[in-house]
């Protein structure tokens, strides 16, 4: 696809399509318009700061109503003056907008400006103004801070850690040899819990869970425990014993699926705040051939009295923040009843559950396969 010197965008709810031809390095123009309706004119704003801080002049254009078509067409019409001489090197993105916008823009630009069109589900660049033009494949070079600030939120990841060896063995055991752990980590699950604020719980523990504390407890995640009581080290470690080893495996995991394909970018226990200071936690991502993979995880019971709508409903929440080119995985080590599994197909979410976490990359990498991406 040709570099043009300037990107006139539409303007929606939708800030992805906005950015990915603007930000691959090979065709990256110096300046770039936002046309905004007034009820855009928000998205204009932060979609303009994100630009300025790339180095790319923006200007926001002000469309007044989105539903005016005749009002929209002057406008348009108006906006061509200003590139007159210039439209070979004036590209038209046709993605974003309301319907009405983009007739509006197709009309008045198409017969003498190049436009394109962002086509989310091949990642590339279709030319609507030349016939036969081959598909421009756009350049996976945003990160995960990218997808969430262009919609205008603050992103906090931490540094990636090794998983410790010492670590893993415990994961690659509790994984592969689930039937024989599912119902004591269920347990542990529940009294770490109870532990919150104190790292002491005081139950009956049963001696067929013992084999269980035991090994934790060689981890170093437990201090002591008897048939009545459990204590923990600190609170990092009773967290571990509450299912935070669940999202260590899963980060460990992302690092071996990067090591297969070249993941755009991959983080754990990232922090997303919005302009109002509202924080929320996700507790793994992804980004391939621009796309975003949100990644719940779970270590708790989920298969009775609808306790799986919880974690269903974050992650509906949470990927209509990084808009349309996200998609949404629950990791649940305990099995999903079918009233989950159903709620889950629903809403368009993925699960990998129970000892087929054990081989999650694998699982990822066909994920991410089967559309091209």
């Amino acid at each position: 696809m040709k570099r043009f010197q300037t990107h006139i965008l539409m303007v929606s709810g939708q800030a992805t399509p906005n950015v990915l031809a603007v930000m691959d390095k090979s065709i990256r123009p110096d300046k770039v318009v936002l046309c905004a309706t007034d009820d855009m004119r928000r998205n204009a704003e932060i979609l303009a700061a994100y630009f300025t801080l790339h180095q790319i002049s923006a200007r926001i254009y002000e469309l007044g109503s989105a539903y005016d078509f005749a009002a929209l067409q002057e406008k348009f019409l108006d906006l061509t003056a200003d590139f007159s001489g210039r439209e070979p090197e004036t590209g038209i993105n046709l993605t974003g907008g309301t319907k009405l916008m983009t007739i509006a823009a197709q009309q008045v630009f198409w017969q003498d400006f190049p436009c394109f069109y962002i086509n989310p589900e091949r990642n590339s660049i279709l030319s609507v103004s030349e016939e036969g033009a081959p598909e421009y494949p756009i350049a996976g070079q945003l990160k995960i801070s990218d997808f969430f600030a262009i919609h205008g939120y603050q992103v906090d990841t931490p540094a990636r850690k090794e998983m410790t060896e010492k670590t893993r063995l415990l994961c690659r055991t509790l994984l592969g040899e689930y039937s024989r752990y599912v119902d004591s980590l269920k347990e542990l699950n529940y009294l770490a819990g109870e532990a919150k604020g104190t790292l002491v719980v005081r139950k009956s523990i049963p001696e067929k869970y013992w084999e269980l504390l035991k090994f934790f407890q060689d981890h170093g995640a437990i201090r002591y425990y008897d048939n009545n009581r459990i204590e923990f080290p600190d609170e990092e470690s009773r967290r571990f014993c509450q299912g935070i080893w669940l999202e260590e495996w899963v980060g460990n995991e992302l690092r071996e699926l990067n090591r297969r394909v070249k993941l755009q970018d991959y983080a754990s226990s990232i922090k997303i705040k919005s302009g109002t200071d509202t924080e929320n936690e996700i507790d793994a991502a992804f980004l391939y051939k621009n796309r975003l993979y949100l990644i719940e995880c779970k270590a708790a019971d989920l298969g009775k009295d609808a306790k799986s709508a919880p974690p269903l409903y974050k992650l509906d929440s949470l990927h209509l923040r990084p808009g349309m080119f996200t998609e949404m995985i629950l990791a649940s080590y305990q099995p999903l009843d079918p009233y989950g599994k159903r709620r889950a197909a629903d809403l368009g979410i993925q699960v990998v559950e129970m000892s087929s976490l054990l081989g999650l990359a694998t699982c990822l990498e066909k994920m991410i396969s089967p559309k091209g991406r």
